[in-house]
């Protein structure tokens, strides 16, 4: 009986081990995320703020319909929005990620109405 109390013993031993291990690298992967969790915040921090100038700027467009007010409230709530959810501490890069994606296609959209105002840009 007593070689299986220790056999156990140092299972259980060398488990934790396995378990303290993994969880530092966990902690570290974590560490590592950060650095990118920041870099992606600050991208979509940017896309947001020159997002909401566009809108807040074709706002003010005098040609501007009541579906182009719509569509820009909507952007700008929903650029809001992203702001916010990248704010979260339990967004996942992959979260984040998505988020940044949006913010472009939400400014894609206000480069949509901006053309439809103002005229699409002429190519040579």
């Amino acid at each position: 009986m007593n070689y299986l109390t220790n056999y156990y013993k140092n299972l259980s031993e060398q488990l934790q081990e396995k378990i303290n291990h993994l969880q530092k690298l966990s902690e570290a992967k974590d560490m590592g995320d950060g650095n990118e969790r920041f870099t992606v915040r600050t991208g979509i921090d940017k896309v947001v703020e020159v997002g909401l100038r566009k809108v807040r700027e074709l706002h003010l467009h005098p040609n501007k319909t009541d579906l182009h007010h719509a569509k820009l409230n909507n952007l700008e709530d929903f650029l809001l929005s992203l702001s916010d959810g990248a704010r979260t501490s339990d967004a996942s890069i992959q979260d984040l990620n998505g988020m940044h994606d949006d913010a472009h296609n939400a400014m894609k959209d206000i480069e949509s109405i901006e053309d439809d105002l103002y005229g699409k840009p002429e190519h040579n």
